[in-house]
């Protein structure tokens, strides 16, 4: 029954004690922040924008001047939201404003993002993601 509460070599702690969360460690780099900055203006919990802070490696977050670029920059952003197998609304609007920041079509950029998202959770090849997102390019 309730035995194992009175084991006296039970360890004792406290509620707090074991669900508290380290604080993250404070962001530098001006790409970074910017992210943290669209991510936060597009409705994503603190949690989610100090993850995601995490997850990036600041090298990789250069503005690409080519479509090529373009799309491994988005697969890279989806590939760090998707970490926690949760795609809400706010990390779709938060991809759609980062599509347009760095250059691609407001108006395809939806249908981009729909199409990187829908490949990588039927588990379809680089390849034939990377092909359906240059047709929907154009």
């Amino acid at each position: 029954m309730l035995h194992w509460l009175y084991d006296p070599k039970r360890k004792i702690r406290r509620f707090a004690e074991e669900n508290v969360k380290a604080k993250p460690v404070p962001v530098k780099d001006e790409r970074v922040l910017k992210l943290m900055e669209m991510a936060t203006n597009n409705g994503m919990r603190p949690s989610d924008v100090d993850s995601l802070a995490e997850e990036l490696e600041p090298e990789r977050l250069e503005i690409p001047t080519s479509n090529e670029g373009k799309f491994e920059y988005i697969l890279y952003l989806m590939n760090a939201l998707l970490d926690d197998l949760n795609f809400d609304a706010a990390e779709k609007d938060f991809l759609k404003d980062v599509a347009v920041y760095i250059g691609l079509p407001i108006d395809k950029s939806p249908y981009l993002i729909r199409a990187i998202y829908d490949g990588l959770k039927t588990e379809t090849p680089i390849n034939e993601i990377k092909t359906s997102f240059f047709e929907i390019l154009g």
